[in-house]
């Protein structure tokens, strides 16, 4: 376990160095709508959308742990996580849940964004310490960060990566499920991220 966290921990210096001199940084580490994250789960949760629902009261817990509201983020989590498994998802990733199409196709990229995701995936390929990804989650750890990379920019993709990483804590072993050569993973994809993103860049003037 600790040689998987600090090839990590490598994996995310490598990408945050090459990406130090990118442009479109954002405009600091804890996004603006953040503080009405609680909210929005406990409406999602009102809709019956559990996933997303403990997502986004995760997010809060991350960037509030100290708020007043923590335990009513907390609920919302019990909740959805008991709602979701008496729905017991489950899905063969193998068939019916394909990579994202960005994995899957050649896109133009900017020189900078494609010298990560080199680095990332050579870094997959010759420095982890399995040969087989001890990642809890799918997509696995490397193809979710050249998406989110590929999607986002080095600067952001490398945080949403970040963010991920330390939700891994409480979200593996937990609902909804695939199964991927063999192993039952949590099935957390880029787009249950960061939806609440793509909202507010369309939102821009």
């Amino acid at each position: 376990m600790r040689s998987q966290f600090s090839g990590l921990i490598f994996l995310t210096f490598l990408v945050l160095m090459c990406g130090v001199s990118s442009a479109g940084a954002t405009d600091g580490p804890v996004p603006p709508e953040a503080r009405q994250a609680l909210s929005f789960a406990q409406r999602l949760y009102e809709e019956q959308d559990f996933y997303r629902a403990a997502s986004e009261a995760k997010r809060f817990l991350f960037y509030y742990p100290e708020d007043s509201r923590a335990e009513d983020a907390r609920k919302i989590i019990r909740k959805s996580n008991e709602a979701l498994r008496q729905k017991t998802y489950f899905h063969e990733a193998d068939a019916s849940i394909p990579l994202p199409l960005s994995l899957r196709t050649k896109t133009p990229q900017a020189a900078d964004q494609g010298f990560a995701v080199k680095l990332i995936r050579f870094y997959r390929d010759h420095l982890r310490t399995f040969k087989h990804s001890s990642c809890p989650s799918y997509p696995h750890c490397s193809e979710y960060t050249i998406e989110a990379v590929n999607k986002h920019g080095i600067l952001l993709g490398t945080f949403i990566f970040v963010d991920r990483l330390f939700r891994e804590v409480t979200t593996a072993g937990t609902p909804p499920f695939v199964r991927f050569r063999g192993k039952k993973l949590h099935y957390d994809p880029l787009e249950a991220n960061d939806y609440w993103l793509n909202r507010l860049m369309e939102n821009r003037p």
